[in-house]
């Protein structure tokens, strides 16, 4: 999910306008997280493009339309995408980061996993709570829904806690089943 609030919304923003460039409020990696804000509205394969059309993730987020068209955005996305784009308070995103102390790994990080580069759309950027070299070590990705059920509960804590003690680093999305892994 990408980076939101702490209601779990985005933000409105004063100024709806893009004021600064992520450059401007401390490099690339801001960027990354406008850009994963987005995802849902624009597309995963339209940001992966977008990235490699600009160049990189700040000129990413400052695109104009011609620039999302060059990128193969529908008309429609493209529109998604500017007016997404000025609601998104990249300033709250940025201190909620901070504030939680979540590490943003992006593909071009030397510590994103290597077997996570390889698969079809491999995620724009890890948003990581706790040991960043964990990252590297076995693991298992728990991936579960956005309502879990009671079994879907049981099931998981039959499953993580044993995996876990057998030394696998379970990795989660940390939605609505977060609680259960880490009581696992």
């Amino acid at each position: 999910m990408p980076p939101q609030d702490d209601t779990g919304h985005r933000t409105l923003k004063s100024d709806p306008s893009p004021s600064r460039s992520p450059s401007e409020r401390g490099g690339e990696i801001v960027g990354w997280l406008g850009l994963s804000a987005l995802l849902d509205d624009v597309g995963h394969r339209n940001i992966q493009q977008l990235v490699r059309v600009a160049g990189n993730a700040d000129a990413a987020w400052r695109a104009d339309h011609r620039m999302l068209m060059m990128a193969g955005c529908t008309p429609a996305a493209a529109e998604r995408f500017l007016t997404q784009r000025n609601v998104i308070d990249l300033d709250v995103i940025s201190a909620t980061i901070a504030r939680e102390r979540i590490t943003v790994i992006t593909r071009d990080d030397e510590r994103y996993p290597l077997l996570l580069r390889q698969i079809a759309d491999p995620p724009i950027a890890l948003f990581v709570r706790g040991d960043v070299a964990l990252l590297s070590t076995r693991s298992i990705a728990v991936v579960g829904t956005r309502k879990c059920t009671p079994y879907g509960r049981a099931a998981t804590r039959a499953l993580v806690g044993p995996l876990s003690r057998a030394g696998l680093t379970i990795v989660s999305g940390l939605a609505y089943l977060a609680p259960q892994v880490r009581r696992a």
